[in-house]
């Protein structure tokens, strides 16, 4: 089984959304708003400047997830 950023380790799903939407609010929530600087190429994803997040920082304890 592959593992994915919302399945560490477990079967259970750590960002669980009714939507797609939901569900990357969730993550960046947690993760923290990508950006040029943490992901490089992120403005060339395709459908990346199509939505606008709110800066969002990552947490600082993850345990808490």
């Amino acid at each position: 089984m592959m593992t994915s950023v919302g399945a560490w380790g477990t079967e259970k799903w750590r960002f669980q959304g009714h939507s797609d939407l939901e569900q990357i609010s969730r993550i960046f929530s947690v993760l923290g708003t990508p950006s040029e600087q943490t992901w490089p190429s992120w403005n060339t994803m395709p459908d990346a400047t199509k939505l606008i997040f709110d800066n969002m920082a990552p947490l600082e304890d993850m345990r808490s997830v």
